[in-house]
Parts: C-alpha cells; sequence; structure tokens
C-alpha cells in the first residue's frame, strides 16, 4: 500500500485488501489503517523513522502484523505489510525479500529523477535528464520527441553510455505508431513493438547499433497544442492545492482541446507559487481552477488573489465553490458551471487583471475582520479535544468504543470544526448545515441515529459562545436535527 505525505492511499494490492477491507485509492490512512499504522506513517514522513528498511508492527482485527516501510517520490512511502498468517516457508520469504528490493531500486530511481526534474524549471534540461535516466534504467536508449509547428520538432536522444543530444528536425511523427496523435494531444496509445527495420532514421541515436527490436510508447502531451491548425490561445487548467478530485479538471481541459484551446494541464494538488510560476513562464491567457472539498476554499481563495495579482484573469469551477458558483464570485472569480461553460467564457475574451488586482482576503470578504474565522482555525485542535471529551461526558459507552471506533469520532469532530471554520471564512451558514445534513444522512445509513451529532455542536456552541457568527451558524445546524413537535390533534 503506498501512502503520500498527506496521508492518501495512492495504490495498494489484493493482499492490503484482505487486512484492510476499508483500504481504497483516494481514502486517508485514517481512515483505514489503525493507529498503530498511522503513527507510523507520520514518523517516517517527519524523519522521526530514518532507518531505510523500518519496520512497525501491531495488530488489524485478529492479526499480529508487520509493516514495513519503503520510501517514495515526493515523500510517499509504500507500506509491506505481512500478517502472521502469511505463509512461512524459505521459498516465500525469498520472494517477498526479492519484491522488496525492486520497490526500493524503483523508489531509489523515481526519487532520483524527481530530484533532478525539480532542479530545474528548463524544459530542454527536464526533457534531457528523463532522456538519460530511461537510457540507463529502462531501456538500451531514449528518444522524446516534443511538440512542434507542425513543419519540426525538438527530438531528445540518448544511448545508455552517450551523451544526450538535442535538436530539432524536420521528420513525419506518423512514421512510429501513436505518436502524431500523441502529439496532438490525444490521449496516450498502449506500447507496442515495431519491427526495426521499421523505425525511421531520426528515432535512432548515433552509435547505435544492433538488430534488435524497438519498444516505441506514445505518451500524450499535457501541454500539447489544440488538434488542428493555429490554436485559439493558451490556458492552465489546475487543482487547488489538496485538491486530490482531479477528474473534473481532466475533462475541461480535454474539451478546451478540442475546441482549439493549447491547454496546460497541472493535474492535483498544484502549490499556488507553482501554478503561478508556470502561467507566467507559458505565458497563459487564463487560469482555471477546480476544486471540490469546500474546506480547501480559503487556499482556493489565495490561489485566485495570486493569479489575479499576476494580471491573469481566472475561472473557477467545481463543487466546492457553491451553489451557482457563489462563493467564487464571493472572491470576485468568474464561474464555470461544466466544461462547454467554461468554453464559452474564455471565448468573450476575459480581461486580464491588473498589478492592482492583488489585495487581501478581507477586500473581499469584510466580514474576516471579526476574527472567528481565524480564531477558530488556531484554535482547531484544542476544539476537536473538548469536544471529544464532552461527547464522551453525554455518552460514557463511547469511551468502550474500539480503537476504529474512535479514531472514526475523533475523524468526524474534525470535519465538523473544518466546516465550522469554512463557512466562518465565506460568511454562510448554509455551507455548514448542508455539510451536517450530509453528515446525518450517512450516520443513518449506518444504523446510527443523527441526534448523535448534537453533543458535538452544543460542545462547540458552549466554547464559541462568544462568537456571534460561530452561535448562529452551530444554531442553525442544530435546529435542523431536532425533529418538529408533533401536531396536536
Amino acid at each position: 500500500m503506498t501512502v503520500d505525505a498527506s496521508g492518501i492511499v495512492l495504490s495498494h494490492n489484493a493482499q492490503a485488501a484482505v487486512l484492510l477491507a476499508r483500504v481504497a485509492v483516494g481514502a486517508t490512512l485514517g481512515e483505514v489503517a489503525p493507529a498503530w499504522l498511522i503513527e507510523a506513517h507520520l514518523r517516517r514522513v517527519s524523519g522521526a523513522l530514518e532507518e531505510r528498511s523500518a519496520w512497525a508492527d501491531g495488530r488489524i482485527g485478529a492479526h499480529r502484523v508487520k509493516a514495513l516501510a519503503v520510501p517514495g517520490v515526493d515523500g510517499a512511502v509504500t507500506w509491506w505489510l505481512v500478517g502472521d498468517s502469511a505463509p512461512a516457508s524459505a521459498a516465500s520469504a525469498v520472494s517477498a525479500a526479492q519484491e522488496l528490493e525492486r520497490e526500493r531500486v524503483r523508489a531509489g530511481l523515481l526519487q532520483g529523477l524527481s530530484s533532478e526534474l525539480l532542479a530545474s524549471l528548463d524544459v530542454d534540461r527536464c526533457t534531457a535528464l528523463t532522456v538519460r535516466r530511461a537510457a540507463r534504467h529502462l531501456a538500451d536508449a531514449a528518444v522524446v520527441v516534443g511538440t512542434g509547428d507542425g513543419r519540426s520538432f525538438p527530438v531528445t536522444r540518448c544511448t545508455t553510455d552517450g551523451p544526450v543530444v538535442q535538436e530539432r528536425l524536420a521528420l513525419d511523427p506518423g512514421q512510429l505508431p501513436g505518436l502524431a496523435e500523441a502529439l496532438q494531444g490525444l490521449p496516450a496509445v498502449s506500447s507496442r513493438w515495431i519491427d526495426p527495420r521499421e523505425v525511421p532514421s531520426w528515432a535512432v541515436p548515433e552509435g547505435f547499433a544492433g538488430d534488435v527490436a524497438r519498444c516505441v510508447t506514445a505518451i500524450a502531451d499535457a501541454t500539447a497544442p489544440a488538434l488542428v491548425g493555429t490554436f485559439v490561445g493558451r490556458v492552465l487548467v489546475s487543482c487547488v492545492d489538496g485538491e486530490w478530485h482531479s477528474l473534473p479538471a481532466r475533462l475541461v481541459s480535454e474539451v478546451l482541446r478540442l475546441r482549439g484551446w493549447r491547454v496546460d494541464y497541472l493535474g492535483a494538488q498544484v502549490p499556488t507559487e507553482h501554478l503561478v510560476a508556470h502561467a507566467r513562464r507559458t505565458r497563459a491567457q487564463a487560469v482555471l481552477l477546480s476544486s471540490s472539498i469546500p474546506t480547501l476554499l480559503p487556499g482556493a481563495h489565495n490561489a485566485i488573489n495570486s493569479c489575479q495579482g499576476a494580471g491573469l484573469p481566472v475561472l473557477a469551477g467545481g463543487a466546492a465553490f457553491g451553489p451557482q458558483g457563489r462563493y467564487a464570485r464571493l472572491m470576485q472569480a468568474e464561474w464555470a458551471k461544466d466544461a462547454p461553460d467554461a468554453a464559452t467564457l474564455l471565448g468573450r475574451h476575459l480581461r486580464p487583471s491588473g498589478a492592482h488586482a492583488a489585495r487581501l482576503p478581507e477586500l473581499d470578504l469584510p466580514h474576516l475582520a471579526d476574527q472567528e474565522y481565524t480564531m477558530v482555525r488556531r484554535t482547531k485542535l484544542q476544539l476537536v479535544k473538548r469536544t471529544l471529551a464532552d461527547v464522551e461526558e453525554r455518552f460514557p459507552e463511547t469511551r468502550h468504543y474500539s480503537e476504529y471506533q474512535l479514531e472514526r469520532t475523533v475523524e468526524d469532530i474534525d470535519f465538523v470544526v473544518s466546516h465550522l471554520a469554512t463557512a466562518l471564512y465565506v460568511d454562510d451558514p448554509d455551507l455548514f448545515t448542508r455539510f451536517i445534513t450530509w453528515t446525518a444522512d450517512v450516520l443513518a445509513a449506518r444504523g446510527v441515529p443523527p441526534r448523535c451529532l448534537l453533543p458535538a455542536l452544543d460542545s462547540l456552541l458552549n466554547q464559541l459562545k462568544d462568537f456571534p457568527r460561530a452561535v448562529g451558524i452551530l444554531t442553525a445546524a442544530r435546529d435542523l436535527l431536532i425533529p418538529p413537535p408533533p401536531h396536536p390533534d
């Protein structure tokens, strides 16, 4: 099971699913793992667990389990879980050791490449590093063809022991299966073996000899131009920092490409400083921001302000921005309800923002001057701890919860406080009441009465009694959970 530095599960195999019944890609470690494994992951990410092969152990259900941490790229960690019921034969042990060694080599390769690429934002240098690594570790030679102007293309070539050669060549991409489509921004095709005699000379690095088959993989360029002719313009599509729901942004990217735009798709969880730097370097005409998680709205606001301060118009989209995009407009951004709407808005030639567009959040959201949002955000940990203690006092049976049940309870309270803080940020009680209604429905589906949320809301009301807006928001949510009195006959 591979988990990133923030605790999101990136991948898992069938064996992990046997031990962790709730494991799923995109889930948080807190949702699927026991406390001892969560603590081990935090220690590994923070550097407290420094050994290259670091073991942690504990119980998962009826099994005694050992977990081996293997470092990965960008702080990710692959945890190999070995249960007490696993085969203990010598052959199995050797197989496991070989698999772990392969994972260490793979992680080292990816970590090294990641470090080298992050050290430079120059496209040519990054391409050269990629080709060099591929020729040393993945094949006898490597060639990368970049996007061109239709007549010539940048080509980077390298053999295992030879130098990296970068030049611009007049070539026909149709000579390699799938390459022409990839250079036009279409989805990648599967790797395929082709006859060495059919490989064009420009695709063979100088000095490379031998009658061997070539494996050609066409990979779609995330910054590829539009499909035909001269593109309409260039835009950047990205998720806000912390947002891992990347599919909506990807769909928007593909629709815009089909409508003639050159699109730089940056993907999920993009730090704001990287977003602005890329937009400036590529001279993008607009930035499209996607977010599905409401609690990321303060970060989204920061990204909007930063982009506008750099002179870039911003289009926002996604469920996080509320019904009809009310929060996007609150933050002075245009709102697109879907991909076709985004294309329509871009077609109106959005006016670039001037340097005066850089501003503090309080200028868009004057209610932040009362400091309620700031105080709730800064004291979140204390609020969660105090609320948990009050819930245990109101419901003594919670003191006998299993480790898993207690973790879920803490997680639920944390979500409540996070959404309360966000509702204070945008000054909208509806954001919080929508979340409470959704949570009540989830609890009801689990067979838990929604009124169980009342002690948590009551505790927060008591702790925040001196904050009028917070009291109003919590009271509105509490009223939703109290059934109306029966009608007198």
